[in-house]
């Protein structure tokens, strides 16, 4: 299997590279492969368009189809998974309860939530919780990029749910919010959940 540690050495050394590529040189430093063998195979791995090369600076940079196979990868990943790391980090850096939402079967469930160590607070949010379309930040996320026909499964019954004074009360308000959504693409929940607590979401295209 020499080959194929070979092959996936000089994968790695490509993908680390900055924008511009990488040279052979630097190539064979960083992967202990001689500049003859490397020519050999960094020709079979343009052909098969593995890697590219540019015809100016004659460095070598990821191909067509090795990002055909990262994304095809992601795309058979559950995103909720690996977003949870994210959610961890913006909790550490902004000292905030974070959390995941998904949409499933016309609503919105929170998934994941993450609440750091020094705060002591009990959150509206918890894992199972259905996210109220028509006023949490989540729930607005998804709503606004769904057809008509999902808003109204979603958010078309009134009146809606008071939860406090500032709780959207009908289907105009709430499709005037939306409409800033996609175009700002950041949700708010001003204190229309619980008063003194505010959020903001972030869609996730898939």
């Amino acid at each position: 299997m020499e080959w194929l540690d070979r092959f996936t050495i000089v994968m790695d050394c490509v993908s680390e590279a900055t924008v511009d590529g990488i040279g052979i040189s630097q190539l064979s430093r960083d992967s202990e492969i001689s500049k003859s063998t490397l020519h050999r195979m960094l020709k079979n791995m343009v052909e098969k368009e593995l890697v590219a090369q540019n015809e100016v600076t004659k460095n070598y940079y990821l191909g067509p189809r090795a990002m055909q196979w990262g994304s095809r990868f992601i795309q058979s990943q559950d995103p909720s998974e690996w977003l949870r790391t994210y959610c961890k980090d913006v909790a550490k850096v902004t000292g905030l309860y974070t959390y995941l939402s998904k949409y499933q079967a016309n609503q919105v469930y929170c998934i994941y939530s993450y609440q750091p160590s020094n705060i002591r607070n009990n959150y509206f949010v918890r894992v199972g919780q259905q996210m109220p379309a028509h006023c949490s930040s989540s729930a607005k996320a998804i709503l606004a990029y769904k057809s008509e026909s999902e808003f109204i499964k979603m958010a078309g019954e009134e009146p809606y749910e008071v939860f406090t004074s500032h709780t959207i009360r009908d289907a105009n308000a709430l499709s005037d919010e939306l409409q800033k959504v996609t175009k700002e693409q950041i949700a708010y929940c001003l204190e229309e959940m619980e008063t003194g607590i505010s959020a903001m979401s972030v869609p996730f295209f898939s």
